[in-house]
């Protein structure tokens, strides 16, 4: 009687046996080849049976994990990871946590965890490292899309402060200069120069800082004059903290750029070495020459006092959007910024330890020659006939102001306030002037439409607004013939006087 029941036992036939093994290795076979981990615990949470898989992904040897509890050497980074008791009241559920590979480093995994019986859990476990990286760049280029929003927002809203601004400075500026040619000096009368001037430049000043450029107009510049001139706006902007010194050479020689991008480097430097000492310190800048592949070359230095940058930021610090700041204290730009004014200028920039702590930057920025120096400053034109002038100005004051000076220079003036005015007229109105000199922005059209409109061959344009704020509007200007607000008497006269020389626009 081969097999069968003896006394009452179950036999199992050789046959039967065989195929248990053949079933039990291929199971194990898919255990160590599944391609998420996998873990069989108890209800203490002690691992029974680990897979390679799982193995690999936390950087531990199956002993080690049989050797230990969850809580001890894989526990969640926050408090209990696989939440255990959970499974009094359901059978099955996933979860997202995150495990401590062997190395310290979090591991994100999603982790299903289900009761086969009485003392068996089974928790099947998949990195989703990757995943979560790619959520977490999103959720952060999301913020930084937000935040840049904001800040051209503000920065609309800071143009718009400054086109109103600028028209009352060109009125206050304007009637200076008219009171001053007609004898009317006093010292009231110089007090109120001087704190219009200083009104103007803490204006430029200030878009400077908000990153609103204005018309790019490089010229030929004394690069300590721009230093000193950002100092005065760095002294009210770093803090009562944080000490300024100012080390500048002397017998500098001179650049040429956009004043206005020369000082935003200045300020987004200084800016910067500020937020790498939370705690207050010492910003040095200093201008020095020397000559670098045999070209003389402006050394400008910003080095700060505090706890300096590691070798992997700064390989990444000019990218933009980059920032080692918190969520919602940074956009990323200021450094990207100062990149590319400074290469766009034909110079460079680099890093490097402060002579005793911090980090110093130096901008690099080519030197004219004499020669070029005295080509790329030609000395103003002289009007040598008085021409017949339309200008087409929204604003009252600034209109009045502009047609005064103008008028005391000797030219003939008609003024109109705005493009519909210009329109009503008979035709050949424009054709009666020989230039005609109009705002850039107007409730209802703006200066080149109008100027296009009208056929205009020799326009001189206008504006408060700064350069980026005409950007976006698609106005396109030649800044040859762009007189930015606020401008003196003397300022309009040259721009007259050179469009008048020049002819056809």
């Amino acid at each position: 009687m081969g097999g069968g029941r003896v006394g009452g036992d179950v036999s199992v036939e050789p046959g039967d046996l065989s195929e248990l093994r053949r079933t039990a290795s291929r199971y194990q076979r898919l255990f160590e080849a599944a391609g998420d981990g996998i873990m069989i615990m108890d209800d203490a949470a002690r691992p029974l049976e680990v897979n390679e898989r799982l193995c690999s992904m936390l950087g531990y040897s199956r002993e080690q994990i049989l050797g230990m509890s969850v809580s001890e050497g894989i526990a969640d980074l926050g408090d209990n990871p696989m939440q255990l008791a959970r499974l009094r009241d359901q059978d099955r559920y996933v979860i997202e946590r995150q495990l401590r590979h062997a190395d310290g480093t979090a591991v994100s995994v999603e982790v299903s965890v289900t009761r086969l019986g009485p003392g068996e859990i089974l928790a099947v476990i998949r990195d989703v490292t990757e995943r979560a990286r790619a959520l977490a760049e999103e959720s952060e280029l999301r913020r930084r899309l937000s935040q840049s929003e904001r800040m051209e927002s503000l920065g609309r809203l800071a143009g718009g402060i400054a086109h109103d601004f600028n028209n009352l400075l060109t009125v206050i500026i304007g009637s200076v200069d008219l009171m001053r040619r007609a004898g009317s000096g006093s010292e009231t009368l110089e007090e109120i120069a001087v704190a219009s001037h200083r009104a103007a430049d803490l204006t430029r000043q200030l878009l400077a800082f908000s990153r609103r450029r204005p018309v790019t107009r490089p010229q030929v510049m004394s690069p300590n004059e721009y230093v000193e001139e950002a100092a005065g706006m760095l002294h009210r902007l770093l803090g009562e903290d944080v000490q300024l010194e100012l080390q500048l050479q002397a017998d500098l020689g001179l650049i040429q750029g956009d004043p206005g991008q020369f000082t935003q480097v200045i300020l987004n430097l200084a800016v910067n070495a500020r937020d790498a000492m939370p705690d207050g310190g010492r910003i040095t800048i200093e201008t020095t020459q020397l000559q670098r592949d045999q070209t003389e070359y402006l050394c400008l230095s910003v080095t700060d006092s505090g706890a300096g940058i590691s070798p992997q930021l700064r390989e990444r610090i000019f990218e933009p959007f980059f920032t080692s700041k918190g969520p919602g204290e940074g956009t990323g730009l200021g450094l990207a910024t100062v990149f590319g004014i400074v290469t766009q200028s034909g110079g460079s920039i680099e890093v490097k330890d402060g002579p005793e702590s911090g980090t110093t930057f130096d901008v690099y920025w080519p030197i004219l020659t004499e020669a070029q120096a005295k080509t790329e400053k030609p000395a103003p034109p002289v009007a040598t006939r008085k021409v017949r002038i339309l200008v087409v100005e929204d604003d009252d004051a600034v209109r009045s102001v502009v047609v005064r000076a103008l008028q005391d220079a000797g030219h003939e003036v008609i003024a109109v306030a705005g493009p519909s005015e210009v329109l009503a007229r008979e035709p050949g109105f424009v054709d009666s002037f020989e230039l005609m000199l109009t705002d850039v922005v107007m409730p209802e059209m703006d200066g080149p439409t109008l100027a296009r409109k009208v056929g205009a061959r020799n326009v001189v344009f206008m504006s408060g607004y700064p350069g980026d704020a005409l950007d976006r509007r698609g106005v396109v200007v030649d800044p040859e013939r762009f007189l930015e607000k606020p401008f003196t008497a003397s300022a309009l006269a040259e721009i007259i006087a050179r469009a008048s020389q020049n002819g056809d626009s």
